[in-house]
């Protein structure tokens, strides 16, 4: 904010007082300032040069490229000091804690608050991404997508298309691997051979719900009793997270069969 330093009382110097050669009222205050600025500068330079943080979405007024996303048409939003915490919260887990799964957590915590809040838009895009839910992270960063347009944040919009154009290329070449193993499995009675393409998907996408329970079906099928035993156990793991009590009770029933009890 520019303009002339406020005292907090009448000056009582003197004309004399203000004559010498010595930097006046208006000097000081600004070497202040500007002392200020360069150890705020500082701060910021070193959390950047030490975590390596994109220092994106840490206030809504922010863009993720530093751009600010206000203008006379579209003022800058209200302060909220709750969404300002779990945002700042949730950017530490992605990028300090490396917990892409609770970041996002945060990330829809701030997007509940608020669903047009730009940097938690951004940041849940690059949380799941960063998860390989490959679906919801293509949904996700087309939801970014117009918001950067219409703040001409250039540098996010491009990295965003690149993201859907990837993302996009990967869901349809993995749907059809699946939708490749599922006939195998199922029409052509050859588990065998759809085994390699369930682990395909999985590699690409392990986050792939239905990929895990078909892998620990066919594995079943070909009597590989160690595999489909640890896969059954990570698709109850994803089964409970999802609360989805008829495959949690499918996956204990598939364990028990196979003697981990």
């Amino acid at each position: 904010m520019m303009g002339d330093p406020v005292t907090s009382g009448p000056e009582v110097s003197s004309p004399s007082d203000r004559s010498g050669s010595g930097p006046g009222p208006d000097d000081v205050s600004m070497k202040r300032v500007l002392g200020i600025a360069l150890i705020c500068f500082g701060i910021v330079s070193l959390l950047w040069w030490r975590s390596g943080l994109e220092l994106r979405g840490y206030g809504q007024s922010l863009a993720p490229g530093g751009v600010a996303a206000t203008s006379e048409e579209t003022p800058a939003p209200v302060a909220d000091p709750v969404a300002d915490r779990t945002m700042a919260d949730g950017v530490a887990l992605l990028y300090e804690h490396e917990d892409p799964e609770a970041a996002i957590e945060a990330f829809d915590a701030v997007l509940q608050r608020n669903p047009a809040h730009y940097g938690a838009l951004y940041q849940r895009a690059k949380a799941l991404d960063e998860r390989r839910q490959l679906n919801r992270a293509l949904d996700a960063w087309r939801r970014f997508e117009p918001e950067a347009l219409a703040v001409s944040d250039m540098e996010s919009l491009k990295y965003a298309r690149e993201r859907i154009g990837i993302l996009d290329q990967w869901v349809t070449r993995l749907q059809a691997t699946m939708n490749r193993a599922l006939t195998l499995l199922y029409q052509e009675s050859a588990p065998e051979a759809a085994i390699p393409l369930f682990v395909e998907v999985l590699t690409n996408w392990p986050t792939h719900y239905g990929a895990l329970y078909q892998y620990a079906y066919a594995l079943e099928e070909v009597d590989d009793v160690e595999g489909a035993r640890r896969a059954w156990a990570m698709f109850l793991v994803q089964a409970h997270a999802l609360q989805a009590k008829l495959d949690i009770a499918a996956a204990n029933e598939a364990l028990e069969r196979l003697g981990s009890y």
